[in-house]
């Protein structure tokens, strides 16, 4: 459901947006703010480490192909999405790869 209204936000919004469709749920984080001074008081993240299958990398690369982009922004924080094999197709293709990542997987963006 999430991972739909993200896809609708950024059709409203004018940007292109590939998704690739899996059985995993779109990671969530609800923010609990308070109203006199709108300030967050606590953060649940909805969420579940995965791993991609090779059909879903697939997917994910032809998306890309699909595009042709001159470059690609990698946003990864760890939860499984990106894999060694992703990122050396990504690297192959394109001239720039730009990544968004945590330091716990930075040896596959190097």
């Amino acid at each position: 459901m999430n991972g739909r209204i993200f896809q609708t936000l950024c059709g409203d919004n004018g940007i292109r947006f590939q998704p690739v469709i899996s059985s995993h749920p779109t990671i969530t984080k609800q923010r609990f703010i308070e109203s006199t001074y709108e300030q967050q008081l606590l953060r649940v993240d909805y969420e579940q480490r995965l791993q991609l299958s090779l059909q879903e990398e697939s997917e994910m690369v032809r998306a890309v192909e699909s595009e042709d982009p001159s470059f690609i922004v990698v946003s990864d924080y760890n939860k499984g999405i990106m894999t060694r094999n992703l990122m050396k197709s990504f690297k192959d293709r394109l001239n720039t790869v730009l990544v968004d990542g945590k330091p716990a997987n930075i040896q596959l963006f190097r």
